[in-house]
């Protein structure tokens, strides 16, 4: 008997999550004082404001001209009815994060070492760079620098030099660190390409920069219950470190989980 998934569609997901993001993001600044009367609060809200009409645009422009005009563009999905693994991919990233931030901590002899004390303000800091950053960013970027452009070059010059020419434009975009980009973009695009859904880079881009502030947050607060002298790799202390750690297990098992069940529906 075959199991009928209930597919989720992609606009609604992310204005969900933005929405809760957003939402919970701007109570816990207020609380701290920081609103749309600050000066803080304004430039936050401002940019979240620019960077969210500019991901509508291009979600509609994608939508209702791309994908009609380019016979590519119109074979890429545009929802995920898997949602295992993109919750295992959100639960792995923090931990791998982690450790790419750290390499030079993690090869060193000295591995612990005391964490210097953190406020309020530098969690705060995080959040309200949070919505713009982590969720907006990653959505503006792939349409921008990947799914609309491969979608166009695929159609003309195939899917290599398609491949190759949006992963510069991705790096170049990031200014200093086109190199350090190269390695993300190609990945990004080679997902995009091999599952024809727009859905899974977003999410690949959406957790890598989530986990990056999840990081500095998670220990950033951790630090305000520890004592002085705490130590840890890097910024994040030890019990900051066995959470990623936790999350990467249980995302890591979610994802296995997944594609047996998967193997299994398809051999019946």
């Amino acid at each position: 008997m075959k199991v009928r998934r209930r597919k989720h569609n992609f606009l609604k997901l992310v204005s969900f999550v933005l929405g809760y993001v957003i939402a919970g993001a701007t109570s816990i600044l207020a609380s701290y004082g920081i609103n749309e009367d600050t000066p803080a609060g304004k430039k936050a809200i401002q940019a979240a404001g620019v960077e969210f009409a500019a991901v509508c645009i291009l979600i509609l422009l994608y939508v209702f001209v791309i994908r009609r005009l380019f016979t590519a563009a119109a074979e890429y999905r545009t929802s995920c009815s898997n949602k295992k693994m993109l919750i295992g991919i959100f639960l792995i990233y923090p931990f791998i994060v982690f450790i790419y931030s750290n390499l030079l901590y993690l090869s060193s002899g000295n591995l612990l070492q005391p964490i210097e004390e953190t406020d309020w303000s530098e969690v705060v800091q995080d959040l309200m760079l949070l919505p713009v950053s982590a969720i907006l960013g990653p959505i503006f970027e792939e349409f921008c620098c990947r799914i609309m452009c491969i979608s166009v070059f695929e159609s003309k010059f195939g899917k290599t030099l398609s491949l190759i020419i949006t992963t510069l434009l991705f790096a170049l975009c990031h200014g200093a660190g086109f190199i350090s980009k190269i390695p993300n973009g190609l990945i990004y695009g080679l997902v995009l390409i091999l599952s024809k859904n727009i859905m899974i880079p977003i999410a690949l881009h959406m957790a890598w920069n989530l986990s990056a502030f999840i990081v500095p947050l998670l220990s950033h607060t951790v630090m305000l219950f520890m004592p002085q002298g705490t130590k840890g790799i890097g910024d994040s202390p030890l019990i900051a470190i066995i959470i990623f750690a936790v999350a990467f297990l249980i995302g890591v098992v979610m994802i296995l989980k997944n594609r047996k069940a998967k193997e299994y529906q398809e051999t019946e």
